[in-house]
């Protein structure tokens, strides 16, 4: 019996064209328009950056590095003096690791202490 009313319900649900109305077919052209020129537009900021972005990050890393260098140079040839000024070096207790006066971040090569002058 179930296969009997199926059919007729496989009819009417099938159609062999969809009917669109002639203001769909200019709204799914203009969609259509739409996606073209996103992707050209996609593509050409694709090209800005592998052409344009990646060569401009690696010149200004090879210039970073340049001035990093050129610095690093000039420190090797100057000397650091500590001047023990009143609100460095505050502490209100002791750090619970090391001796309790530095820092989790201390550098002896950089971050002189008071007692080292």
């Amino acid at each position: 019996m179930f296969a009997r009313l199926a059919r007729p319900a496989r009819r009417f649900a099938t159609v062999a064209e969809p009917r669109i109305s002639e203001a769909g077919k200019a709204i799914l052209e203009s969609e259509a328009a739409q996606a073209k020129a996103a992707d050209a537009n996609g593509n050409l900021w694709i090209k800005i950056t592998w052409f344009v972005g990646l060569p401009a990050l690696a010149l200004t890393t090879v210039n970073a590095y340049m001035l990093f260098k050129e610095h690093q140079e000039h420190l090797k040839h100057t000397e650091l003096k500590f001047t023990p000024y009143p609100y460095l070096h505050v502490r209100a207790k002791r750090f619970f690791w090391g001796d309790g006066t530095k820092t989790a971040f201390h550098n002896p090569a950089v971050n002189a202490m008071p007692d080292q002058e």
